[in-house]
């Protein structure tokens, strides 16, 4: 399907909702939620503050919507993987991949952060695929060059560390006898907690090679107390 073959109302209903985040994600380059006026976003989206509560019912709704078209797209490009590229080969690509997306996009990333520690529920909720932010829609006109985007999980980056560790252990890169929710729980620890401790000595610029420590540390960790 394409975006042009779905109804008007649905393809201008997409095309504000994405004006929105798009706004709102530019303006993040610059500074953090607290800083942005809602009237920013909309004097940049060309959209009233009505619409914008129509779209989003709070400012923070934009990160989560913009984890939600990441996670999508993470997902588009896994399908498409080579077995041998998935495992721990994928988990560490993401974590190196994501320390150096981080220093580039600080307050997008704090914020992130931030609603990770005050808003477990809601992230549980996402990662359990409770809620649904990206319509058909969206996925077409922001993916316009990735056929099958539509049959996509929106899913969090939980769901991926999930089915990669699932493949690593059956390709025998990890031993069979882990726990696997306390080891979920160690890569999720990791990917929020490396930064938070980064951020106040060296502004994240280590951060990829702080997170291949990390992770070297775990696995070695695991395959010792698992033989």
């Amino acid at each position: 399907m394409e975006f042009k073959d779905l109804p008007l109302r649905e393809r201008k209903a997409s095309r504000t909702r994405l004006a929105i985040y798009r706004a709102g994600r530019s303006l993040l380059k610059k500074k953090g939620l607290a800083d942005i006026r809602v009237e920013e976003i909309c004097e940049d989206a060309e959209v009233s503050r009505g619409t914008f509560f129509s779209y989003f019912s709070r400012k923070k709704d934009l990160i989560i919507y913009s984890i939600r078209l990441w996670s999508i797209e993470i997902g588009w490009h896994m399908a498409r993987m080579p077995e041998a590229a998935l495992g721990l080969s994928w988990i560490e690509k993401i974590f190196l991949d994501l320390g150096h997306e981080m220093p580039d996009e600080p307050f997008f990333w704090k914020e992130l952060l931030a609603i990770r520690i005050f808003e477990p529920k809601n992230i549980h909720r996402l990662n359990q695929n409770e809620v649904s932010m990206v319509t058909l829609g969206d996925r077409l006109l922001h993916f316009p060059d990735k056929p099958g985007i539509e049959d996509v999980l929106e899913g969090t980056i939980v769901t991926y560390l999930k089915q990669n560790l699932i493949i690593a252990m059956e390709k025998g890169e990890l031993p069979p006898g882990i726990n696997f929710e306390s080891t979920l729980i160690s890569l999720t620890s990791l990917l929020y907690g490396v930064p938070t401790m980064l951020s106040g000595y060296t502004e994240l610029e280590t951060l990829d090679q702080e997170y291949s420590r990390q992770l070297n540390t775990l696995w070695a960790g695991l395959r010792v107390t698992c033989t």
